[in-house]
């Protein structure tokens, strides 16, 4: 999709504390915003205080409160994108982290610095660990693995557990009992801090998943299908308690003797105040599991979970606050015309943003049938969106309002792309595409069965007479006279494109379930320009804004400044995937994806404003505006004005003039040769201003045909 234009660059401060429904970083200049504060899946909550505590998450989340949750400082790994199960906070300052998988981190300076880890020799899976303290930790995995570090991690030695099933929970109940729980009914001991395990017999067969000790010998572990069971004895005997749950029990904490609490999958939190004899529900959301929990006393404490769920009790769990926010619904595609103005689309909603971002306003059309999997806007008033109902929604308000403009299909349309307001296509997990040259009150039926496609994907024009559709099994498609007729192109890559773009009639790339290419002759030869081997990272959603700068995201982002012949890899070291992205500039961007994940791209040097601020609109002046060939421009800034350079609504480049035009000078400009011509851009063009402070900014110039 193209929706490009340039804004004034200024230059900011960063801050990575943030108030809870405020994003924080994920990568680099990549933030959440929904759902907020984050959406990583979070493993471990530890309160030092009533006030300062530490969540750790996938992606390299640890996240830190000095006032109990209500704003969260993410701490970062140096670009370690490690899922982190374990943490010890020591003086303050030193920061011990154990990952999954064969991983670990130390900071002795409050995070600031980091010192990489390895804590296995060999090929195996670490799943948890217990950090007892500075210098001492036990991790286990991975068929029965268990690996001890003395000496903060520097060197780590093998432990022998007797084994060869997955331990999945490690808990220390002082420096030297400790326990570990795992598969099928898996429990270990040890009364010597870890040197040497011991097997303790239990009538569980199910995973154990979670265990708690107050002591040697008073203790609780939990698993699946709702096990809780209690021992007095250090394990010599064990008694079954009643959850009454069917689904898995992940955690449990006592704050003393008697009261407790016990969580897992759906959300569910339940709590004893008799050591386990009776539990009740205190909690419950389907489809966030708990993770952990932890108290501080009888009244404060935090779960964490799925999706970053965070949630805060002061009552002893009787009641409980979400500390996090935001949609799950399932992203499909977003777009932004500038900054601040963007519409996003998923599972049977339409929402749009004027502020960047910061709130949105629902927009769903009341009679959609299915999910919106595509939307296409060409100004701020006139858009389209398509559903997988088979039906095509048209607005002319920004989205306000939505007509049907009535196709009834059995199947469904997955991609819409106009190049101007009257002529538009849209593609259908068909063998048909339809096209429009009138705004949608018409649509034609074309056929491209003759040639043997179906299942279309996408769709993608950059004028009235070139464009490209995708089908499902990876076969692209083009057209040289609107949709007319197409003509299959040669793309022979090992993995199947799934998305398309294009900047010109030439130059494209497309993106496939684990690489990229790039066609220079408008797609009958295709260079590879990017390969995962590892098959995982499912690229879907690609956005170029000018020949040289281009995005593609999956289970990763990637990003090239050179047109595709180096990519650089924002790897987001999280289960989540995204579906789409783009940029309305090189500095802003946006990328959605499942499970709600909306994450915002802000240059860390500059950010843009809006053409549209009242400050700019002060200062500078064109006239006339519409026009038909030149215009007049007045510079009211304290800069001189040193270059104009001009493109079309697509990104296009089509000229630039250098003209020192002093503060309070009035300049006569000529448009460029090519402004009227078939591109089908006639309608709006954009002046991008660079002051000689280097600083651009943006201007709309109306052209009269």
């Amino acid at each position: 999709m193209n929706y490009r234009s340039l804004f004034c660059l200024i230059i900011i401060l960063k801050t990575s504390e943030c108030l809870v429904g405020q994003p924080i970083a994920i990568a680099d200049s990549w933030t959440w915003q929904n759902p907020l504060p984050q959406g990583n899946h979070l493993h471990k909550v530890v309160f030092e205080d009533s006030l300062k505590g530490w969540l750790t998450g996938d992606g390299g989340t640890l996240l830190h409160t000095t006032n109990g949750g209500n704003s969260w400082q993410q701490i970062h790994l140096g670009g370690n994108t490690i899922p982190i199960c374990q943490l010890g906070i020591f003086n303050g300052k030193t920061i011990w982290i154990l990952g999954k998988s064969n991983a670990a981190a130390r900071s002795n300076d409050g995070g600031i610095t980091w010192k990489q880890q390895s804590v296995l020799d060999t090929l195996g899976y670490i799943f948890n660990g217990y950090i007892i303290d500075s210098n001492k930790c036990v991790a286990a995995g991975w068929k029965g693995v268990i690996r001890k570090s003395e000496d903060g991690g520097t060197s780590w030695h093998s432990v022998s557990s007797g084994t060869d099933q997955s331990l999945l929970h490690v808990y220390f109940s002082d420096i030297l009992n400790g326990w570990i729980v795992g598969s099928k009914g898996t429990v270990l001991k040890t009364v010597d801090g870890g040197h040497f395990w011991e097997k303790i017999p239990i009538d569980v067969k199910g995973d154990i998943s979670g265990a708690f000790f107050i002591d040697g010998q008073l203790g609780w572990i939990v698993g699946e299908q709702g096990i809780i069971r209690k021992t007095t004895d250090g394990g010599a005997s064990w008694t079954k308690q009643y959850s009454n749950v069917l689904g898995d029990i992940t955690c449990v904490y006592f704050i003393n003797t008697s009261i407790g609490w016990a969580a897992g999958k759906n959300g569910v939190i339940k709590k004893t105040i008799n050591g386990g004899q009776t539990w009740v529900i205190k909690y419950y959301e389907e489809g966030r599991d708990i993770n952990d929990i932890y108290f501080v006393n009888e009244q404060k404490g935090w779960a964490t979970g799925n999706k970053g769920k965070i949630l805060a009790t002061k009552d002893g769990g009787q009641t409980w606050l979400s500390l996090s926010e935001g949609t799950l619904d399932f992203f499909f595609d977003v777009l932004f015309l500038d900054t601040n103005i963007g519409w996003a689309c998923g599972h049977k909603f339409i929402i749009k943003t004027t502020d960047s971002g910061k709130t949105w306003t629902h927009q769903t059309p009341i009679s959609a049938p299915g999910s919106f999997r595509d939307i296409f806007f060409i100004d701020t008033l006139t858009g389209w969106t398509v559903t997988d109902g088979g039906e095509i929604f048209h607005t002319e308000d920004g989205g306000n309002t939505w007509n049907d403009q009535a196709i009834k299909l059995n199947s469904s349309f997955v991609s819409v792309h106009f190049i101007d307001k009257e002529n538009g296509w849209v593609c259908s997990y068909s063998p048909f595409i339809y096209k429009t040259n009138n705004g949608g009150k018409d649509w034609k039926q074309i056929s491209l069965a003759n040639i043997g496609a179906s299942n279309l994907i996408t769709i993608h024009f950059v004028d009235q007479n070139h464009g490209w559709v995708v089908s499902l099994y990876g076969h692209i498609y083009r057209t040289v006279d609107g949709g007319e007729t197409w003509t299959e192109m040669s793309y022979t890559m090992q993995s199947f494109a799934e998305n398309i773009f294009f900047i010109n009639q030439t130059t494209g790339w497309a993106i496939g379930a684990n690489g990229i290419t790039k066609t220079t002759d408008g797609g009958s030869t295709w260079q590879k320009q990017y390969e995962d081997n590892s098959n995982s990272t499912y690229f879907s959603g690609i956005h170029f804004t000018d020949s040289l700068h281009g995005w593609t995201v999956g289970r990763m982002i990637l990003h090239t400044n050179d047109s595709g012949n180096s990519w650089e890899s924002k790897d987001l070291g999280t289960s989540i995937r995204l579906n789409a992205v783009h940029f309305s500039n090189r500095h802003s961007g946006w990328a959605v994806g499942t499970e709600g994940v909306m994450l915002q791209f802000l240059d860390q040097n500059v950010t843009a404003i809006s053409e549209t601020s009242a400050s700019l609109k002060s200062v500078i002046k064109i006239y006339p505006n519409p026009t038909r060939n030149h215009f007049r421009l007045f510079n009211g800034m304290q800069h001189a004005i040193q270059r104009v350079f001009f493109m079309n609504a697509t990104g296009q480049q089509l000229g630039e003039i250098k003209r020192h035009i002093l503060p309070d000078e009035t300049a006569y400009i000529e448009l460029p040769h090519g402004s009227h011509d078939g591109t089908g851009q006639t309608g709006i063009m954009l002046l991008i201003i660079e002051l000689e402070t280097g600083h651009r900014f943006v201007e709309r110039l109306v052209m009269e045909r």
